[in-house]
Parts: C-alpha cells; sequence; structure tokens
C-alpha cells in the first residue's frame, strides 16, 4: 500500500552507478506524480535531493525557472532571514585557464553560471579577481610552504 505522500530513493548499479527517486503519491513543480528524478553519481562526490514547501506546493529537483515566483505566495510575505535560498559557493569555478594548479581543488562548481541558475540556485558567490586589466573569477587560497595557489576564468567585464 502506497502512504500519502511517498517516495523511493533507489540506487541502481546495472550500468554503472546511478541513483534516482521515484515519486510514488507526491508531486513537485517540475515533476509529475510517478515520475522519476535522476540523480546520476558522483564518485566520491555529492549527489543531491531536495523536497521543500507545503502539500499542493512541493519544490524539488528540477524545478522549474521560476521556482521563487511561482511560490510568491509561500515566501512573499517572508523576511529574507526566515528564507533558505539556495546558493553556490565560488560560482564562477566551473573551468580553470590554468594549468599549474590540480583542478579538482579550485573546480567549484559542474556548470556555468546559466546552468546554476537553471537549476534553481539564486545567490552567487564569487571571489573577484583583476587579470590585465579585466574582472575575473578566481578562487585563491594560501598553501603553507607555497604561496598564494589558485586560478580564475576569464569573464566579460572589462576593469577602468
Amino acid at each position: 500500500m502506497v502512504t500519502p505522500h511517498s517516495f523511493e530513493v533507489q540506487a541502481r548499479s546495472s550500468d554503472g552507478y546511478k541513483l534516482q527517486v521515484e515519486l510514488r503519491s507526491i508531486a513537485t513543480m517540475g515533476n509529475r506524480t510517478g515520475s522519476t528524478i535522476r540523480l546520476g553519481w558522483k564518485h566520491n562526490g555529492c549527489v543531491y535531493f531536495i523536497l521543500s514547501g507545503i502539500e499542493g506546493q512541493f519544490t524539488s529537483t528540477n524545478p522549474p525557472i521560476a521556482w521563487m515566483q511561482s511560490n510568491l505566495g509561500t515566501l512573499g510575505h517572508r523576511s529574507l532571514r526566515h528564507l533558505c535560498i539556495p546558493g553556490s559557493h565560488n560560482s564562477g569555478m566551473s573551468r580553470s585557464n590554468s594549468g599549474a594548479v590540480v583542478n579538482h581543488w579550485i573546480i567549484t562548481q559542474r556548470g556555468p553560471i546559466s546552468s546554476q541558475l537553471k537549476i534553481g540556485v539564486r545567490y552567487l558567490d564569487f571571489q573577484p579577481v583583476i587579470s590585465d586589466g579585466c574582472f575575473v573569477s578566481g578562487y585563491y587560497s594560501e598553501v603553507h610552504a607555497l604561496g598564494l595557489q589558485g586560478s580564475f576564468i576569464l569573464s566579460q567585464w572589462t576593469y577602468k
């Protein structure tokens, strides 16, 4: 018997590792009842599934692009301190222009800003750097005995 508002997390390994969520008797914005949300797999990493909201207005992985506007009735009267807004750390670091450092130390995002916005991110964290008169998105840390280490991605803004 299926209970109200149920979903099942499934792990598969028949064709490589895969995680997925089957929405048994619950629907979310962008995912109908009975649908399967494919989460994928990241070796030695995290795979996320989010379910939030109130009955009739659940939001989950694969939200509509305008999810905040779609939830205006629930979110509109709340102050910012009462909201949990999805964000990304070092948002601009989905690739590197430098071969001098190990990429797994500096690549913090799977896709560019546009992809992050499409999956629902609404808070973007940048570490701006000026390189050759241009603003770039950078990620640098002080490493003991090595000094400042990191990389950057050229962006479209020019510093004048």
